[in-house]
């Protein structure tokens, strides 16, 4: 689902089911699907186990199917208006992985993600700008390496790094862990290195 159209899928969800149910519906996807990518029938089968009676509600045929929204616009303002950070990491880790970098530099532009005090936020943030190649965003995952030790951040940042194609990315994350790694937890340090070994 193009992510603009996934982004208004949910905003339908959250109408009709009301905020606080909408929340406890996002506690649980992330509890389970947390740095997981599911498609699209997975999604819909946890919508309906957990939302029950959803589908009489919203035409999910209707939906998932139709073709009516553009992929690639920037949520507004107003839309993100009274967004959690549960949503905010929501919307991140469900972008297409073949967003392009200068829809990662637009969106941060505006509600400037990279710097936010949430590291769920930034780091869902960080984790999708990363393969796009948006180096302007190095000095901010390094930060995030040295100050936060916590495995949950640590994981998926090495990870994003050592997977890239380019050999810049992966020298990046052989430096930062060689000044860092005395300041992880030795079960995070262990972890953190067998991601650099496995991608080389």
């Amino acid at each position: 689902v193009p992510y603009e159209k996934g982004f208004q899928f949910l905003w339908r969800i959250e109408r009709q089911i009301g905020r606080p149910a909408f929340d406890e519906f996002l506690k649980k996807y992330i509890a389970n699907f947390k740095f997981q990518s599911i498609d699209t029938e997975t999604f819909l089968e946890f919508l309906k186990a957990n939302v029950p009676g959803i589908e009489n509600q919203v035409d999910l045929h209707e939906w998932i199917n139709a073709a009516e929204f553009k992929s690639g616009k920037i949520p507004s303002e107003e839309e993100v208006a009274d967004w959690s950070g549960q949503e905010w990491e929501l919307y991140l880790e469900n972008l297409p992985t073949d967003v392009e970098a200068s829809q990662v530099t637009a969106l941060d532009e505006r509600y400037k993600l990279s710097e936010s005090r949430d590291y769920e936020v930034k780091v869902a943030f960080l984790q999708l700008a990363i393969p796009t190649g948006c180096r302007c965003y190095f000095n901010e995952v390094e930060k995030c390496l040295k100050q936060v030790g916590r495995m949950k951040y640590l994981r998926p940042l090495y990870s994003s790094l050592a997977r890239c194609s380019g050999e810049e990315e992966k020298m990046l994350a052989k430096r930062i862990f060689s000044e860092a790694q005395e300041f992880y937890h030795p079960i995070a340090r262990g972890v953190a290195e067998s991601i650099l070994l496995k991608h080389g």
